[in-house]
């Protein structure tokens, strides 16, 4: 039992949890507003929207991979919609299946790229990017477009006080949790990720998991597209632009491994509550504006230095 507690104890999960509760006690003591639940409410808002696209990335990145253009998907997906509506007055109802193919497709694409072709995922997703931000510049033409909150009001419902995206990223968190350990797919994305060789050895088909993880992450930035939606006043060329660095920052902090096969979905949860958590202490006790990115690049820069130290000592 003593060696059952222990092990948790170590897990970077709890260490996680404790690290947020004492930094938020502190805070707290400078300014107690941190703690209240408008506050938190805040936090969390701000972490659903890149939560969602840490929950993809954390799909491609336990398969071993990364996926730079995820951002780019959401763009894409997002153009998609609201020019369907807003330009072609098509049906929502029509319109939100169409951009859940968008995002499924070109993710698909993505994986066509590593599994098929062997090419390395940082270097494809790379090129698929400025593909699928040119797609998004031909959906706009020269201007930008309205996002269609008319026409999609539960997009901006509440429940209670908590804004209906925070359901929608925890839930997607749950399912995922269920997917990856339940189910035979699931467990396939952790063997291949950890070893894909010995994977390869037990009779798992590795280009179908590749494929089916990176059409996976394009869903998942699909959804993440209808609720950047509630988010912005309109729809540009430089939408969800960088999200796709503070997707990966975020879920390495939660303890994802960049090597694959390691992490869970409950780390990459708290890894963006945490990181929008330090965004928000940060302004709460006054830092300056031109430190705030810097302190939390440290603290990134810290999670991908203890990930490599934990990786060299798996694989050493």
């Amino acid at each position: 039992m003593i060696n059952t507690l222990s092990k948790r104890l170590r897990s970077r999960e709890i260490s996680l949890l404790l690290f947020m509760v004492i930094a938020g006690l502190v805070v707290t003591l400078i300014n107690p507003v941190f703690l209240h639940l408008d506050n938190i409410i805040n936090i969390l808002y701000a972490a659903s929207f890149i939560g969602i696209i840490c929950l993809a990335e954390m799909l491609v990145m336990l398969d071993g991979g990364v996926d730079i253009s995820v951002g780019a998907i959401v763009a894409c997906c997002a153009v998609a919609l609201s020019a369907l509506i807003q330009k072609l007055g098509w049906s929502p109802w029509l319109a939100a299946p169409i951009c859940l193919v968008v995002g499924l497709a070109l993710g698909a694409f993505n994986g066509v790229l590593v599994a098929q072709l062997r090419l390395p995922a940082i270097i494809a997703t790379l090129a698929t990017l400025r593909v699928y931000r040119g797609f998004t510049e031909l959906g706009l033409g020269a201007g930008n477009i309205q996002p269609p909150l008319n026409a999609m009001p539960f997009l901006t419902a509440t429940i209670g006080p908590f804004p209906i995206s925070i359901f929608i990223f925890l839930g997607l968190a749950v399912i995922l949790a269920v997917f990856l350990s339940r189910t035979r797919l699931g467990r396939q994305i952790y063997a291949v990720g950890g070893n894909e060789q010995a994977a390869t050895m037990l009779g798992v088909n590795v280009k179908r998991v590749h494929l089916a993880v990176y059409a996976l992450c394009g869903l998942l930035c699909a959804v993440a597209a209808f609720v950047l939606l509630t988010r912005v006043s309109y729809v540009d060329r430089r939408v969800a632009l960088g999200t796709e660095f503070l997707a990966i920052a975020a879920i390495v902090m939660g303890g994802i491994s960049m090597y694959g096969g390691r992490g869970k979905v409950l780390g990459a949860v708290l890894g963006v509550i945490l990181l929008f958590a330090i965004y928000n202490a940060l302004i709460l006790v006054n830092v300056s504006g031109m430190w705030q990115n810097a302190v939390t690049g440290a603290v990134i820069i810290m999670a991908v230095v203890m990930d490599a130290f934990r990786g060299e000592k798996r694989h050493g």
